[in-house]
């Protein structure tokens, strides 16, 4: 069985219907999403998944992500920004 992209994790574990609502319907989620964030171990995945993640939940682009050269610093780079936009 092919593991599950960490995308299609977050999707699952946050209880959303498809993909697009982690992008799509953030407000919904995005308690829940940081709770996963929080306690999810960052082996459990590679570092192309969470910049994968990492631009995805943002909508910022690949190349603006640059600076973010470690697992833990994409993890804190998307609870930071959903945090951001709670306010």
């Amino acid at each position: 069985m092919e593991k599950k992209s960490f995308l299609e994790y977050l999707a699952q574990e946050a209880g959303c219907d498809c993909l697009s609502d982690l992008r799509l319907r953030q407000e919904q989620w995005s308690s829940r999403i940081i709770e996963i964030l929080e306690n999810v171990d960052t082996e459990e995945y590679v570092f192309s998944d969470w910049k994968e993640a990492t631009s995805y939940l943002t909508d910022t682009d690949l190349s603006i992500l640059d600076g973010i050269k470690t697992k833990k610093e994409a993890k804190e780079y998307i609870i930071d920004w959903m945090n951001s936009k709670k306010h």
